[in-house]
Protein backbone atom coordinates (compact mmCIF):
# COMPACT_ATOMS: atom_id res chain seq x y z
CA UNK A 1 0.00 0.00 0.00
CA UNK A 2 1.20 3.10 -1.28
CA UNK A 3 1.25 5.91 1.09
CA UNK A 4 0.58 9.63 -0.29
CA UNK A 5 3.59 12.52 0.41
CA UNK A 6 2.43 14.95 3.44
CA UNK A 7 1.60 18.30 1.88
CA UNK A 8 3.96 20.96 3.13
CA UNK A 9 2.89 24.37 5.47
CA UNK A 10 2.93 26.11 2.41
CA UNK A 11 1.08 23.85 -0.44
CA UNK A 12 -1.82 23.55 2.83
CA UNK A 13 -1.75 26.88 3.19
CA UNK A 14 -2.66 27.70 -0.92
CA UNK A 15 -5.50 25.18 -0.11
CA UNK A 16 -7.29 27.60 2.11
CA UNK A 17 -10.89 27.04 0.54
CA UNK A 18 -11.79 30.62 2.09
CA UNK A 19 -8.31 32.13 0.91
CA UNK A 20 -7.78 33.56 4.45
CA UNK A 21 -4.80 35.97 5.50
CA UNK A 22 -2.49 34.26 8.05
CA UNK A 23 -3.04 35.70 11.30
CA UNK A 24 0.65 34.24 12.37
CA UNK A 25 2.56 34.44 9.09
CA UNK A 26 5.94 33.21 10.74
CA UNK A 27 3.80 29.63 11.99
CA UNK A 28 1.79 30.00 8.67
CA UNK A 29 -1.52 29.30 10.70
CA UNK A 30 -4.92 31.13 9.10
CA UNK A 31 -6.62 32.06 12.04
CA UNK A 32 -6.14 31.83 15.77
CA UNK A 33 -6.15 28.46 17.25
CA UNK A 34 -4.41 25.66 19.39
CA UNK A 35 -3.56 22.66 19.04
CA UNK A 36 -5.01 19.74 21.32
CA UNK A 37 -4.33 16.64 20.46
CA UNK A 38 -7.12 15.63 18.01
CA UNK A 39 -6.51 15.10 14.57
CA UNK A 40 -9.70 16.45 12.97
CA UNK A 41 -10.17 19.59 15.01
CA UNK A 42 -8.77 22.47 17.50
CA UNK A 43 -9.78 24.96 19.59
CA UNK A 44 -10.40 28.06 18.05
CA UNK A 45 -9.36 31.75 19.86
CA UNK A 46 -10.58 33.88 17.46
CA UNK A 47 -12.60 36.98 18.79
CA UNK A 48 -15.46 35.89 17.18
CA UNK A 49 -15.52 32.10 16.54
CA UNK A 50 -19.49 32.02 16.06
CA UNK A 51 -19.39 33.79 12.58
CA UNK A 52 -16.56 31.63 11.12
CA UNK A 53 -17.83 28.61 8.73
CA UNK A 54 -15.19 26.57 10.36
CA UNK A 55 -16.04 27.13 13.75
CA UNK A 56 -17.73 24.00 16.13
CA UNK A 57 -19.78 25.26 19.50
CA UNK A 58 -19.77 22.82 21.87
CA UNK A 59 -20.35 23.98 25.40
CA UNK A 60 -18.55 27.57 25.99
CA UNK A 61 -15.89 26.19 23.68
CA UNK A 62 -15.95 26.39 20.02
CA UNK A 63 -13.66 24.26 18.25
CA UNK A 64 -11.80 24.94 14.63
CA UNK A 65 -12.58 22.32 11.63
CA UNK A 66 -10.38 24.31 8.99
CA UNK A 67 -8.55 21.80 7.37
CA UNK A 68 -6.03 24.27 6.62
CA UNK A 69 -5.41 25.48 9.87
CA UNK A 70 -6.06 21.94 11.88
CA UNK A 71 -3.42 20.14 9.35
CA UNK A 72 -0.76 23.19 10.09
CA UNK A 73 -1.26 22.58 13.44
CA UNK A 74 -1.50 18.89 13.69
CA UNK A 75 2.25 18.87 11.79
CA UNK A 76 3.86 21.52 14.09
CA UNK A 77 2.28 19.68 17.02
CA UNK A 78 1.69 23.00 18.79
Amino acid sequence: MEQKPKKTIQELINDCPKGRKLSKPERGIPCKAKYIGLESFAECLERHSGVCPFSLSFGNVYFCKCPVGVSILNELKR
